[in-house]
Formats: C-alpha cells, sequence, structure tokens
C-alpha cells in the first residue's frame, strides 16, 4: 500500500468522522428553545409567587411559611435557568471536526510508517523494475545496491523474514561475496531447518566461502542437506565433489549422474557434471590398471582384451532391504519416510540414510556407499550396523515424539546376504 492509497482510505473515513456533527441541530434553533424554556421557568415562578400573597392574605399560610415556599420556588428557577444554560454550552462545537480530521491523517501515516509495509513495497518496486532488464548496466547495479542496502536495513527490523535473509544470499553470491552469502543463508536456515534448498545453497556458499575446501562445517552441512533431500541437485553435485576428493570415484559418478537427471543435456550445468563424470571414469580407469599392474601384471592385458574383471575383486557392501507401513497406521500421503542405517556401538549420527515418500511403500530399495552421509564414514568401512525406518509426523530429519518408527536387530553387514524386511510399527513414545 503506497502514500496515495493511504491518503483515499483516509479521505472514505472523513465522513463517519465529521457526521456527529453534520446530523447535529443548528445552534441558532437550540438557543430559541433555550430561550423559550427560561420564559416559561420564569413565567410559572411568577404565577408561583402570587399565588403565595393570595394564600398569604387570606390567612391560609403564615408570613414565615410564606417565606420559605417562596425561596423555594426561587431555588427551583435558579436550577432550571442553569440546567438550560449548561445545555447551551455543551452544543455545537463544530470547530472540533476540522483538528480531529487533522489528528487522524497525522496518526494514520504515524502509525504506517511504523508498523505497515511503506517500505516492503519500495522494495518489491525495486526489484520489478530491476528484473525487466530494459535498463543499462549502471542503473541495475545503481539498483542492486539500494535493494540491499534496505534489504540489510529491513532484516534488522524484521528479523523474522525469511524471503529477505534469502535475496541477500542470492545478491552476495551474484557478487562473489561468499562469506556474506553463508552468513545469510545460515540465518534462513535457522529460520526453516527443513528447507533442501535453503540447506542446499548454505552447503553451496560455505563450500565456496572455505575457498572450495571441504572442511569439517561444509561436510556437516552437505550432510544435512543430503539427508532432508537427497534428490536436490546442488546437494548431489557437492556430495559428487566430496567424493572425488576422497578418491570414492564410483559413488562420485552416481552422485553426478543422478543430478544430471532432468536438466538439459545441453546446459551448461549438465556439461559441467559431465565435465567431472569422464574425469572420475578416466581416475577409476587408471586406478585399475595401476592396481591390476601391480597385483597380477597379466591382468591388465585381459582387462585392454576385454576380460575386464573387477580390480578390486569384492564387490561393494550393500544392504537390500523391504519396507513397508503396519497398515492400521493412519497417515497422509504426503508424509515422508526417512530410512537411515547407523552404528550400534557408537555415534547415533547415520552412517547412510535416504529419505523417500510413503506414498513409495512398500518398497525395495537397496543402501550402500552412495548413501553414505560423509566421505570419511563409508558404509563399507562398517561391520556391524543398525537400520532404522521412521515415518515422520511433521518432515522433520530428527526423531519426534509420536513418530512411527521399525529397528533392526544389529546386523553383521558384511555377512548379511538375504533381504532385510521391516515394517513401520511402533510408535514413539
Amino acid at each position: 500500500m503506497n502514500a496515495v492509497e493511504v491518503c483515499l482510505l483516509v479521505l472514505a473515513a472523513a465522513p463517519f468522522i465529521a457526521y456527529p456533527w453534520l446530523v447535529a441541530k443548528p445552534k441558532a434553533n437550540l438557543n430559541m428553545d433555550s430561550d423559550a424554556r427560561a420564559s416559561e421557568n420564569v413565567g410559572l415562578f411568577k404565577e408561583q409567587s402570587r399565588h403565595f400573597e393570595q394564600q398569604l392574605a387570606a390567612g391560609e399560610i403564615s408570613r414565615g411559611h410564606h417565606s420559605h415556599l417562596l425561596s423555594e420556588a426561587e431555588q427551583l428557577l435558579l436550577q432550571n435557568t442553569a440546567s438550560s444554560l449548561h445545555k447551551q454550552t455543551l452544543d455545537g462545537g463544530k470547530w472540533m471536526m476540522p483538528i480531529l480530521l487533522v489528528l487522524v491523517i497525522v496518526a494514520t501515516f504515524w502509525l504506517y510508517a511504523a508498523m505497515g509495509a511503506a517500505e516492503d513495497e519500495k522494495i518489491f518496486q525495486l526489484l520489478t523494475e530491476r528484473a525487466d532488464g530494459k535498463a543499462s548496466a549502471e542503473i541495475t547495479a545503481n539498483r542492486t545496491a539500494s535493494i540491499v542496502s534496505r534489504l540489510e536495513q529491513r532484516v534488522l527490523e524484521r528479523p523474522d523474514n525469511i524471503y529477505y535473509w534469502m535475496l541477500l544470499g542470492q545478491f552476495a553470491s551474484d557478487n562473489v561475496e561468499m562469506i556474506r552469502a553463508a552468513k545469510y543463508y545460515r540465518r534462513a536456515v535457522d529460520l526453516d531447518p527443513e528447507n533442501g534448498q535453503l540447506l542446499a545453497q548454505y552447503a553451496q556458499a560455505l563450500f565456496f566461502a572455505d575457498k572450495n575446501q571441504l572442511t569439517e562445517r561444509v561436510s556437516r552441512a552437505i550432510s544435512r542437506a543430503y539427508l532432508v533431500d537427497s534428490e536436490n541437485r546442488v546437494v548431489l553435485g557437492l556430495k559428487g565433489i566430496e567424493a572425488f576428493s576422497q578418491r570414492q570415484l564410483t559413488a562420485a559418478i552416481d552422485y553426478w549422474k543422478r543430478a544430471q537427471r532432468g536438466i538439459n543435456v545441453n546446459g551448461i550445468e549438465s556439461r559441467s557434471l559431465q565435465a567431472g563424470i569422464d574425469r572420475a571414469e578416466r581416475e577409476s580407469l587408471r586406478d585399475a590398471e595401476r592396481t591390476a599392474l601391480i597385483s597380477r601384471p597379466d591382468r591388465l592385458l585381459d582387462s585392454r582384451l576385454g576380460n575386464n574383471q573387477d580390480a578390486a575383486g569384492d564387490r561393494p557392501v550393500a544392504l537390500r532391504i523391504a519396507l513397508s507401513i503396519d497398515p492400521k497406521i493412519i497417515y497422509s500421503t504426503e508424509q515422508v519416510v526417512f530410512i537411515a542405517i547407523v552404528d550400534p556401538d557408537g555415534s547415533p549420527m547415520p552412517i547412510a540414510a535416504r529419505k523417500l515418500s510413503v506414498g513409495e511403500l512398500p518398497l525395495r530399495l537397496q543402501l550402500s556407499d552412495r548413501d553414505s552421509l560423509v566421505g570419511s564414514r563409508l558404509l563399507s568401512s562398517f561391520s556391524r550396523v543398525r537400520v532404522i525406518a521412521r515415518l515422520s509426523g511433521n518432515g522433520s530429519a530428527m526423531p519426534q515424539s509420536g513418530d512411527w518408527e521399525v529397528r533392526s536387530s544389529v546386523l553383521e553387514l558384511h555377512s548379511q546376504k538375504a533381504e532385510l524386511a521391516l515394517q513401520i510399527s511402533v510408535k514413539r513414545p
């Protein structure tokens, strides 16, 4: 709402403020009515005085009684006259109407400036003009600077506005100010900790802020984002980088191929991911050839002739699970299921995890190293594990009271050959 609209609202309210004065009787009429009542009171007093005189002359009342009755009549006359004058004084007051209108206008604008959305309206206007794309680069830069300045001031006044924190993060990223971008996205994540897209943007900003290094805080942010949304392209790209840095080349290729799904194969993003996939495949081939040459030189020749075998020998560890939900449980199709593999003897932080839609159940799935949340904690490096599947009531990755879940017994991972059957049926206290 802008200033013109506020003015129109105040003008629309003006007739309601003026109404009491407009419908009031004219002052002249009120004065005439007061004079008439005063004359009647005086005439009544004179008539009573004559009556008292007649009674005194006829000897019906004494002189003292006569004086008392006359005194009471005089007091009654004075009271009636004073009441009439008082009413006359209270009538009118039209001079107050313009003063009240001015006060209403001033108060309206002051309250709107203090509590309204005038500044939000201006920010929206600037964003619309900037998105138009018809202005020169210099004008666009000036508008962007003005928007950022206003946003920084506005988030101090309204720190719970998640949209403004996101905008500040985007503008900082566009300006390659990644430390500031990470700070802004962190504030947005604090307001909505289960927003997968925000978590992905925060993890990416942290990665760039730490000079493309997979520091501990970057790894934590990536793991958290992956646990909430394991299909986010930004998160999958970061997981691929993390896996590649740990020389988990097969997992890196898998992450990057998943990130390519649903995007234009000729786009910049897809070509960038493909470049990473090609590099990981070349590195994987070199590693396989190097391993074959060291262990059995003749295997290198076999692989080049087409008799290729797994250079590492064993197949990667994978846990096959058949997951279902008790039909007695009432749930919404919008709810989500988190399935996690944890260390029964160590930290409760999941080793590997995946987020599913409850509508997908019953489902057969397989969890392996590619589902590991942290590159330094691969599923294949554990011998004893436990599987937990949880139907979340509010979509949170953190367990809540009232969620439904199932917990497996402790499994010997490397000797687990059969499919593990789990049914969600137990309510958390």
